[in-house]
């Protein structure tokens, strides 16, 4: 993608994580295909805190990362002039921001796409640019501080041209609580890399593990590590979990238990389609959150032909994946018992999942980029 043509516009990303994050994040999952398809891309992080305005950028090919901190506190701590200080610290940063673009002849982006609570303010470096709210999560609910993230939510979805959810649940919540036009949001689902559809190669990285594997991705602090540690102990099963160690504990260090810490998406799309089942697991805290998401793992799961052991969570209405759902430890260790799949249910995962590639959901953002409020 590093220097490619650019044959479109300039669309300017907002998201926490830097662009080389080991995260598998939505957002970055979409850029890239705009990068692939001709267009420059601007990934900003939220402004951070600093003595004086500045900037770090660094050049990814057509894709510049910029990395801003300003002396306003914005934060969500105070709930003091909220809305005002995030304005203050992004025009702070406003002429660093312009500068950064002069001098590698980036156009102003044509395409705003939010996808952090704290872009408040980012349209008044850019006014008039078409503005998409991306929205992969309930914000104000997984926040510390609930009622600051919820006034920054409210500006920043009513003043979008379209708002996107990653499910429907999230969407009717941003309508009613936001009190967003239903007609300016649209459900736009996680979706996979058409990469991962791919049937496992090369060797067995578990050999000698003759006992079903099954693994979790992702965020080890949103797990419900207590449970997953019983299921290790009780069960006739290999677990393998791809994430932070640091929140496990013991846990990592079970006998039949690897964590392999947190890998680039590559090596975990290498390593899914040798296990026999993929874990989506909450604590109970974030299993309340987690019922306006969209879990974008059960994707990857899916497609690398690994049977979903999950929770119950409406988004599942969206994707019609057949999940196998559990709601207590006693029927996760009876799922468990049913495995290895067949290699039938494998292929039928595969195919449940050819028609929400990356790709497709891209299409549909360009739908939105170019499609009236």
């Amino acid at each position: 993608m590093n220097g490619s043509a650019t044959t479109h516009g300039t669309i300017l990303f907002t998201r926490e994580v830097r662009w080389e994050s080991t995260l598998p994040v939505s957002t970055r999952m979409l850029a890239e295909r705009f990068l692939a398809d001709g267009w420059r891309v601007i990934w900003l992080n939220p402004v951070g805190f600093g003595p004086v305005p500045r900037l770090e950028a660094v050049d990814h090919g057509a894709l510049l990362e910029l990395r801003p901190s300003s002396p306003v506190p914005c934060t969500l701590r105070s709930a003091h002039a909220l809305e005002a200080r995030h304005v203050l610290g992004w025009l702070s940063v406003a002429g660093l921001v312009r500068r950064a673009l002069r001098q590698r002849a980036i156009p102003d982006p044509s395409v705003l796409w939010l996808s952090h609570t704290k872009s408040e303010g980012i349209q008044r470096i850019f006014p008039g640019v078409r503005t998409i709210w991306h929205v992969t999560d309930d914000y104000a609910g997984m926040s510390r501080f609930p009622a600051s993230a919820a006034r920054l939510c409210r500006v920043g979805f009513r003043s979008a041209d379209r708002v996107a959810c990653v499910s429907s649940e999230l969407r009717d919540a941003v309508v009613r609580t936001y009190d967003v036009a239903a007609s300016r949001c649209v459900v736009l689902p996680h979706g996979v890399d058409a990469d991962r559809l791919r049937a496992r190669s090369g060797s067995d990285p578990f050999a000698g593990v003759t006992a079903p594997r099954v693994v979790y991705v992702g965020n080890t602090r949103r797990m419900d590590v207590d449970a997953v540690d019983a299921l290790a102990r009780t069960s006739r099963v290999h677990v393998v979990i791809i994430g932070d160690r640091e929140p496990l504990g013991t846990l990592a260090s079970r006998e039949n238990v690897t964590a392999t810490g947190s890998l680039p998406p590559d090596q975990v799309g290498a390593l899914l389609p040798w296990c026999d089942a993929g874990l989506i697991s909450y604590s109970p805290r974030e299993l309340v959150n987690a019922q306006l998401g969209n879990p974008m793992k059960a994707m990857e799961y899916a497609a690398a032909c690994l049977p979903i052991l999950s929770p119950p969570l409406p988004a599942y209405r969206d994707l019609d994946l057949p999940v196998r759902l559990y709601t207590s430890p006693e029927e996760l260790r009876a799922l468990v018992a049913g495995l290895p799949p067949t290699a039938g249910e494998r292929e039928a995962l595969r195919q449940s999942v050819r028609a929400h590639t990356w790709q497709a959901r891209y299409e549909q953002a360009l739908a939105l980029i170019g499609g009236q409020p």
